[in-house]
C-alpha cells in the first residue's frame, strides 16, 4: 500500500512537471468541436477511493533476440477517486464559415475512476547461443523494462460538470451541459479520451525508467566488468 502512495505522488510529479496543472498540447476535437491550450488544474487532489486489487496472472517464458525471458505479470484493479477539477481551455464549432476560438471554464465534479491495469516484469537469463561479455551486458534489451498496459477504464461514479464561457457557442454549449442533455456524452468522451492518452504517458515513462535502468548497468559494469570479464 505504501508503494502505490509513493508510485502514484512520483507520476503526479512527472504529470505535473512542476506546474500547478497539467497541459494538454495537442488540439482535440471532439465531433465538430475544436479544443486548444488545455489546462487541467487540481489533479493532485487525486485519492485511493478503495484498496488495490492485486491479482497474480500466469507466468510466461519465451526466447526474445538469444534471451531467455520469464514474465511475470499482475492485474491491477484501482479506483481512483478525484475531487473537483477544473479545465481552463478555448473551444470553437468548426463549421463552414470561419470562427475564433473563445476561452470557457468547465468545473468537472466528484468523480471515481475504476482502471485495470497489466503490469509484467520480465526477468531475463541468457542462453547457450548468446556469449555474455562485457558488450552483451551493457546493451541490455528494451524488452527488459517492465511494461503497463491499460486494460479498463470507466467512470463509476459521476456527478456531471458544468460549463461557463464566452461567445455563442459557449454559452449555448454551458446551458445544455448545465441542464444534463450531454452528460452522459461527456462522460463517455472522457473515459475515451483517458483510454488515448493513458497509454502515451505509459510509453513515456517506460522509455525514461528503460534510459535510467541502463546508465545504471553501464555504470556497473564500467566498475566492476574488468573483475568479472577479465581480458
Amino acid at each position: 500500500m505504501r508503494l502505490f502512495h509513493v508510485l502514484l505522488d512520483y507520476g503526479m510529479r512527472l504529470l505535473h512537471a512542476g506546474k500547478d496543472f497539467f497541459e494538454v498540447k495537442d488540439l482535440i476535437r471532439v465531433s465538430r468541436v475544436e479544443l486548444q491550450n488545455i489546462r487541467i488544474h487540481n489533479l493532485k487532489s487525486i485519492y485511493e477511493a478503495s484498496v488495490p486489487e492485486l491479482r497474480a496472472l500466469p507466468v510466461d517464458e519465451s526466447m526474445k533476440e538469444g534471451w531467455k525471458v520469464t514474465t511475470r505479470c499482475f492485474s491491477i484493479d484501482l479506483n481512483i477517486g478525484l475531487r473537483e477539477l477544473t479545465v481552463s481551455a478555448e473551444s470553437k464549432l468548426k463549421v463552414f464559415f470561419k470562427t475564433k476560438f473563445h476561452p470557457f471554464e468547465m468545473i468537472i465534479k466528484p468523480l471515481v475512476l475504476h482502471v485495470r491495469l497489466r503490469v509484467c516484469f520480465p526477468f531475463l537469463s541468457v542462453s547457450q547461443s548468446l556469449a555474455l561479455d562485457k558488450g552483451s551486458a551493457s546493451n541490455l534489451p528494451h524488452f527488459a523494462t517492465f511494461s503497463i498496459d491499460l486494460e479498463d477504464v470507466e467512470i463509476k461514479h459521476w456527478k456531471g460538470v458544468r460549463i461557463k464561457g464566452k461567445g455563442t457557442f459557449n454559452k449555448v454549449a454551458g446551458f445544455l451541459v448545465n441542464s444534463g442533455v450531454f452528460t452522459d456524452f461527456i462522460r463517455g468522451e472522457i473515459g475515451r479520451k483517458v483510454r488515448k492518452y493513458m497509454p502515451l504517458k505509459f510509453a513515456e515513462l517506460k522509455d525514461k525508467i528503460h534510459c535510467k535502468l541502463k546508465k545504471m548497468a553501464d555504470k556497473t559494469i564500467d566498475l566492476y566488468a574488468v573483475k568479472i570479464f577479465p581480458k
